[in-house]
């Protein structure tokens, strides 16, 4: 069964904003979703704590050199299986249980937008 939301993200180090936003993804997402992260490090840091901490909704996307947050984004959206897609950047703070039903009524609402994105940390 394909996911409910689909959450894209980018990452290049890994650091306290990225584990804490799996972890939130985890703890607030209501829906049936999947993570996928795009590892834009050169040495794939990502890639190897992703497949020791990023649980089992997570994919990731190893290329091995940085060529930017539009291509990495590119990568997770082609592999992309839920019905809705978020872009998220990984400094975001999920502060709100449930935040993907917002995004999801918002989509619904106005079915001409095609790709929400939450704000990063002010």
């Amino acid at each position: 069964m394909n996911p409910k939301v689909s959450i894209c993200a980018v990452a290049h180090k890994v650091d306290d904003d990225l584990k804490s936003f799996i972890k939130q993804v985890y703890d607030k997402t209501k829906n049936p979703f999947e993570l996928i992260i795009t590892d834009n490090s050169e040495d794939c840091v990502v890639t190897s704590f992703i497949m020791k901490e990023g649980g089992e909704k997570t994919t990731v996307i190893s290329t091995h050199m940085n060529l930017g947050l539009g291509w990495g984004m590119n990568k997770a959206f082609r592999r992309a299986k839920g019905e809705y897609i978020l872009r998220c950047d990984v400094d975001i703070d999920i502060n709100t249980e449930h935040w993907d039903e917002w995004f999801i009524r918002y989509l619904e609402k106005y079915p001409e937008l095609d790709l929400p994105r939450p704000d990063p940390k002010p």
